[in-house]
């Protein structure tokens, strides 16, 4: 989307993150989690002994391949990204808590980071000016992201408020989240820095799962299939350039 040549290395790199930070998120278990997913942590208990090997390769490949293409740069954003990240669900010795802990940035802060590692990994990784459809890209790309972390956080209200969990739904409530997610789909079409039946495509994906929130909230798959259905984003836009 940025106009950049695409390293085939990142694409290593982006999986070992998210093996990363996903295992490490999964480590210890949130008292909202207990009533928010309690069945996803019953399902997430059989694959504790696989964790540790995962997280532990994962963080190995993050080193390694910076260090043998050569790139301090990518070295250097990488490691304070991976600290930063792991500092979200762990609280980290210098910090008083955990980044989740603070009041919205428990939403906020996931999109965010994904969309430094997607945007600013492949400027690192290449000697060029700042492309012409840098902003769009980001804008498009935060928003779509922020859009699924804003509904997993809408199923999660009830846990949260009871366990004192500050998301941005748990504070604004159903029904201003919903008009969040009315507003980044305006952001996702404002941007538009993909062919316009593409992006039409994908906001008529998003805005369908968002309508069946009601119906759908309590089932796990809604989650699995639809919301993380945005995982399959990146595909659509590469087979569309």
């Amino acid at each position: 989307m940025q106009g950049i040549r695409l390293e085939p290395v990142l694409l290593v790199m982006w999986f070992a993150g998210g093996l990363l930070i996903y295992n490490a998120d999964r480590i210890g278990t949130d008292a909202a989690d207990e009533i928010n997913v309690s069945d996803r942590v019953r399902r997430d208990a059989k694959f504790a002994n696989l964790r540790g090997l995962l997280i532990v390769s994962a963080g190995l490949t993050l080193t390694a391949v910076p260090l043998l293409i050569g790139s301090l740069r990518l070295t250097t954003l990488v490691l304070v990204g991976t600290v930063t990240a792991i500092g979200y669900s762990v609280r980290l010795p210098l910090l008083s808590c955990r980044i989740k802990d603070v009041p919205i940035v428990k939403t906020l802060f996931p999109p965010l980071a994904i969309t430094v590692a997607i945007a600013g990994m492949p400027l690192l990784c290449s000697e060029v000016v700042l492309p012409e459809k840098f902003a769009p890209a980001i804008g498009w790309a935060a928003a779509v992201l922020l859009f699924n972390v804003i509904l997993c956080d809408m199923r999660d209200i009830t846990g949260d408020r009871i366990t004192n969990v500050r998301s941005w739904p748990a504070i604004c409530g159903v029904r201003n989240s919903a008009l969040t997610l009315l507003g980044l789909i305006g952001v996702m079409l404002l941007s538009c820095p993909l062919p316009i039946l593409v992006n039409t495509a994908v906001v008529g994906y998003l805005g369908i799962t968002a309508l069946a929130f009601p119906a759908a909230s309590r089932r796990q798959w809604y989650y699995d299939w639809l919301v993380d259905g945005v995982l399959f984003v990146p595909v659509i836009v590469v087979l569309s350039s």
